[in-house]
């Protein structure tokens, strides 16, 4: 891993994942997953530029999607949905999928929301 204290930058991020990689280059990996902190315009880039490592991100409410016609944070692209729903969103220009969906937590039953950024490893 890193020998530092702290969320990673671009940088490092696509060195430990060439690295990961090159010790597991004889195997099939199905998807990265990563949380919110793994997140950012040139990371994304740097994903969608290797079409053989599909990825799985959650990102922060307040991220801008964008459909082609408008630019709207994750949270109100998703602000109509029922606790337990899904709704998606393609972005445009791109092959990531967005999903939503709010939950309740427990024990307080305060609702929260999670999104995901899937690229659709499945469209060629």
């Amino acid at each position: 891993m890193l020998d530092k204290k702290g969320n990673s930058n671009t940088r490092e991020r696509c060195e430990l994942w060439n690295r990961f990689l090159e010790i597991f280059a004889d195997r099939k990996i199905d998807f990265l997953t990563a949380d919110r902190e793994f997140v950012g315009e040139e990371w994304f880039d740097y994903l969608l530029c290797d079409p053989y490592t599909p990825f799985r991100i959650r990102i922060r409410k307040n991220t801008l999607l964008d459909d082609g016609e408008k630019e709207l944070r994750a949270d109100v692209c998703f602000q109509d949905l029922q606790v337990g729903v899904c709704g998606f969103l393609a972005v445009e220009g791109s092959k990531i999928l967005v999903g939503g969906t709010h939950r309740n937590s427990q024990p307080w039953g305060q609702r929260y929301f999670d999104c995901l950024c899937r690229w659709l490893d499945w469209i060629s």
